[in-house]
């Protein structure tokens, strides 16, 4: 389910969520959403981030029962492309957590689904939360240069591009 229709949202006014369609936490219960993404061939530097809110009744420290994928799949979903992560009850947190990951450069000209798929077992509920799916990359670093200030960076190699919300790039002259 993608709406506005539960509060606390990390921003904006909505949240994708896996839960009983009240929002409750649920057993026994699966979903998948995705987004099709187009990436430049001159793409580098691919991440895809987003924000989860875990919240679980298991009550176990080593085993996870509900589990949250996320994968690249070709255009059509038929095929993966690469594995992202695999989250679950073992990463329930009192809030919001960004996470991020680094993706592979073969993915560059490339038409995509970011696919993000959770299940619960039928013991103990697991709602998983997911908001501000971004997908990142830097344009072929010979031809393009970052434009801005950045304090105490003297080379873009400084900078802490996980803090990096927009970076705004223009051609080399």
């Amino acid at each position: 389910q993608a709406d506005a229709r539960f509060p606390n949202p990390h921003s904006g006014t909505g949240y994708a969520y896996l839960s009983n369609t009240d929002g409750s936490m649920g057993n026994s219960i699966n979903g998948s959403i995705y987004q099709q993404v187009s990436i430049p061939a001159t793409s580098t530097a691919l991440t895809l981030s987003f924000w989860t809110y875990i919240n679980t009744q298991e009550t176990t420290t080593t085993t996870q029962y509900d589990l949250l994928t996320v994968k690249i799949m070709d255009s059509t979903g038929a095929s993966q492309l690469d594995y992202v992560a695999t989250l679950g009850n073992l990463n329930a947190s009192s809030g919001y957590v960004r996470r991020s990951y680094s993706l592979p450069p073969s993915l560059a000209g490339q038409t995509v689904r970011v696919l993000f798929s959770a299940s619960n077992d039928g013991a103990k509920p697991t709602t998983f939360r997911l908001d501000d799916v971004g997908f990142s990359y830097a344009p072929t670093p010979t031809t393009m240069r970052v434009v801005g200030y950045m304090p105490g960076a003297t080379d873009v190699n400084q900078i802490d591009c996980g803090l990096l919300t927009w970076v705004n790039y223009t051609p080399l002259t």
